[in-house]
């Protein structure tokens, strides 16, 4: 029986970038920016599609929950990529962007745009060290994703929250944190490392600093927490969503973050349903608990205007006691669906 794998999976994605990139093409030379609108919603419908239309009306299965996983967070981050191209550029800059430029933009995480400067500052030996670098990191993290899913006990992956004596709950869910943190970090640095490579440019890491170091909630979703996806929530909360309800001139930053984490849980549930046909609530609560957090940390520091040094340590420790606390509305849904074990069985030495 036919299998989608990772390499149809990847056939599928790259034959819906190709049409965006033809659709790209006739829209520059006809100079259409409402046709270039079309296609990104056209293309943003159709991959949004495509992990639904394969688990329940295709005769192929997907070879494992991993595949399907990867298909449904594969088609969201497309679906942000395609409506951040379509509506928060303006149409003048699209028509300058070179086609290797929009590849490039849909295979790495890409300085260009944001550092120009630095980018002519540096050499091809530079950017080849730099890139090597973070492959290397990738692998080296892989390696250790596998190491640490060796030890840890399956009870710890798949018993529910009731069944945990307390002493074991606060360490199952800090190593399920540095395991995803470790999992997306591994990912990242070695597709975009190997992309940028074949390019000869310079990419920006998806996590800049460790972000378990964050001394508030807002430090860590803004400044540390996978920077590539926060990037695109940016773009369509900030800019997309209020110039589609026509408040773009009014509408203040503290809005727009609330709307960029309203965004990312309901991003979140529908990479749930995607996964697993189920519908669980508790992501979307996660990041709407969150939202609130964060909007109570910038009123009181704009209260406070200044920060002691000898008040970082306490800061740290109530932004991790936060996290550790709310960590069973994001993690017990895929515990429950038992992805955490099924990762522990794909990565297994045996």
């Amino acid at each position: 029986m036919i299998e989608i794998g990772v390499f149809e999976l990847w056939f599928l994605d790259t034959g819906i970038i190709f049409i965006f990139v033809i659709g790209f093409l006739v829209c520059k030379r006809w100079n259409s920016k409402r046709l270039f609108h079309g296609i990104c919603i056209v293309c943003s419908l159709i991959i949004f599609s495509l992990p639904l239309v394969l688990k329940w009306y295709s005769p192929w299965p997907f070879a494992s929950v991993h595949v399907l996983f990867l298909s449904a967070i594969t088609s969201l981050i497309l679906v942000l990529k395609f409506l951040e191209w379509g509506f928060a550029r303006d149409w003048n800059e699209i028509r300058t962007v070179p086609i290797k430029q929009l590849i490039i933009d849909f295979t790495s995480y890409s300085q260009l745009y944001s550092s120009t400067e630095k980018q002519s500052s540096l050499t091809i030996n530079d950017i080849y060290r730099m890139n090597t670098t973070m492959l290397l990191r990738g692998v080296f993290q892989f390696i250790t994703l596998r190491i640490l899913m060796h030890l840890i006990p399956d009870t710890w992956l798949s018993l529910a929250l009731s069944s945990l004596t307390f002493w074991i709950w606060p360490i199952r869910y800090i190593l399920l944190s540095f395991i995803l943190y470790i999992s997306i970090s591994a990912v990242t640095n070695i597709t975009f490392s190997v992309s940028a490579i074949i390019w000869t440019i310079p990419v920006q890491a998806t996590f800049p600093a460790f972000p378990f170091t964050s001394c508030s909630i807002r430090e860590f979703w803004s400044r540390r927490w996978n920077l590539f996806v926060k990037h695109l929530l940016h773009r369509i909360s900030f800019i997309v969503i209020p110039n589609w309800v026509g408040v773009s001139q009014t509408m203040s930053n503290t809005i727009r973050g609330l709307i960029s984490f309203v965004l990312s849980g309901i991003l979140h549930e529908l990479l749930f349903v995607m996964s697993t046909g189920q519908w669980s609530g508790k992501n979307l609560a996660f990041f709407l608990l969150h939202a609130v957090l964060v909007t109570i940390e910038i009123i009181w520091d704009r209260r406070r205007r200044t920060v002691q040094s000898t008040q970082q340590f306490f800061r740290w420790l109530q932004t991790m006691a936060v996290m550790l606390i709310t960590s069973p509305l994001f993690f017990d849904p895929w515990i429950e669906a038992g992805y955490f074990i099924a990762l522990k069985q794909s990565l297994s030495w045996s």
